[in-house]
């Protein structure tokens, strides 16, 4: 990926920002939409964490928090296996953007990698994400865009 290309995803939520909000920060909600248990240190500089059911962990820097606007979290450049190995990994950025629409809230996910980075289709969680897991929780309702 070249620099300034950035992997976007557009997801359109017929509910109010704070609940968009909430399904973003809160762990269990979050778990659900990556496929993946989650941790989140909801403050800049705080960390979070992402395990998959295969054991493997990827762990991330809270680089902005924005209450119901703007969530950018930084990758860590390895991700951990469940038998103890590391293997290296592209160092992105991971952003949510939430912006109110007359139908609700428009979340946009954006990933993007410096021009120094490897970037293949398996690592982008922008574009991997499962929106259709808010179609099964609770209220949210998605359609991506």
């Amino acid at each position: 990926m070249a620099e300034g290309q950035v992997v976007e995803r557009d997801i359109l939520l017929p509910v109010p920002a704070d609940e968009v909000w909430a399904a973003i920060t809160d762990d269990d909600q979050l778990a659900a939409w990556f496929g993946a248990e989650a941790r989140l240190e909801l403050r800049p500089g705080g960390r979070a964490t992402f395990r998959w059911p295969d054991g493997t962990t990827r762990n991330a820097t809270v680089e902005v928090v924005e209450a119901e606007r703007l969530l950018i979290l930084r990758w860590f450049p390895f991700a951990d296996d469940a038998h103890g190995g590391r293997r290296q990994q592209p160092v992105t950025t991971l952003s949510f953007r939430l912006e109110a629409t007359s139908h609700g809230t428009r979340l946009r996910v954006a990933e993007s990698a410096t021009a120094q980075e490897a970037f293949s289709d398996d690592h982008l969680l922008a574009r991997n994400a499962r929106p259709d897991a808010w179609h099964n929780s609770g209220d949210l309702r998605a359609s991506a865009v």
